[in-house]
């Protein structure tokens, strides 16, 4: 695996202050864009990472995989609840751990299926910023959180969805993976690792979607007939080798405390993790999802609980919100926040 195949992006603290209009300007120049990271300025953000400080109780899943032919299906056990102390001390007990970049890649592909299945403490709500540490006086004096940067329109949902309008804990230790998958109802993700070993991703261009949903139907065609949007299930990967075989182009990239990754809609994209780390992750939408993606986007309907954020109903909100900001101007809410 390469460093980083995708665009990188180094705002000043400023542009971070503004993290949502900052996203949107990179889609604008670069409307094929699939994923992109963004490096934060150094010292922007100074905290001490004292897992003894943090109070967490985590639920685990052993990550299960089988397959053949570089297509591997993921099985999740749930574990036990267990405090971050306890999961953290178990996961830097790994004796396969190794820095080289693709002996990292090849020894997880390797891996899959055979040994000890890695565990993955996922889907935690909450956030590790607590807007204290920042050098960023301006950002600083506020309390800097991802909610407040993005000024994202799902924010005005009033009901709590979980990772779509807050913020998510994932505690990752070595080999644990999330698996290829485009966001819920196509939204964006951004993804910030706090602390700990990299974490590395695969993603495809959007123009490449169906490319990638004819190959896995290749090789999971039973799941299609149970659900269309098995693939939004998390539970399918596909490794390097195979995409290349295919034909199928992707982007690389090895994300490092301090640095964000941000997905963009239809992207397919998986990863994993190289030791014990923490990342903080949500989704957000945009005036162009809005306008373009949102009413286009198919989901699961199998699983309970499936994500379903009503675009009429969120145009409305937007609208209402921007009446407010304008004093009851009634401008076009939409059309405004995006230029």
């Amino acid at each position: 695996m390469s460093e980083t195949t995708c665009m990188v992006f180094f705002p000043n603290c400023d542009e971070l202050d503004k993290l949502g209009a900052y996203i949107q300007k990179i889609e604008q120049d670069n409307p094929n864009i699939g994923i992109c990271k963004i490096v934060s300025p150094q010292m922007w953000y100074q905290r001490e990472y004292n897992l003894e400080n943090i109070e967490l109780n985590v639920d685990p899943s052993q990550q299960v995989t089988s397959g053949i032919s570089g297509a591997y299906n993921v099985t999740y056990l749930e574990e036990k609840k267990v405090s971050l102390q306890k999961f953290a001390a178990d996961a830097m007990t790994t004796n396969e751990y190794t820095e080289n970049l693709k002996d990292k890649e090849s020894l997880f592909w390797r891996s899959l299926g055979k040994g000890v299945s890695p565990y993955y403490a996922a889907d935690i709500e909450g956030s590790l910023f607590t807007g204290q540490e920042h050098n960023n006086t301006k950002a600083g004096k506020r309390g800097w959180t991802m909610d407040g940067a993005l000024s994202d329109m799902l924010r005005l949902i009033p009901n709590r969805v979980p990772g779509v309008n807050t913020t998510m804990l994932y505690i990752g230790t070595w080999k644990a993976m999330f698996a290829f998958h485009v966001e819920d109802q196509d939204l964006y993700s951004i993804n910030y690792l706090h602390t700990g070993a990299p974490k590395s991703w695969y993603s495809i261009q959007p123009s490449d979607r169906n490319r990638l949903e004819s190959l896995a139907e290749g090789y999971f065609a039973n799941e299609l007939r149970t659900c269309k949007e098995y693939l939004r299930h998390k539970t399918k990967l596909f490794s390097p080798k195979l995409l290349q075989s295919c034909g199928l182009s992707y982007d690389t990239v090895v994300q490092r405390p301090g640095e964000f990754v941000v997905t963009f809609p239809g992207a397919y994209h998986a990863g994993f993790n190289h030791n014990f780390n923490i990342a903080e992750a949500t989704n957000f939408a945009t005036p162009r999802w809005l306008q373009t993606v949102a009413r286009k986007a198919k989901r699961c309907v199998c699983r309970p609980h499936s994500v379903f954020v009503d675009p009429d109903e969120l145009e409305h909100l937007v609208r209402l919100e921007q009446q407010r900001l304008e004093g009851g101007s009634g401008a076009n809410a939409v059309e405004s926040s995006s230029s």
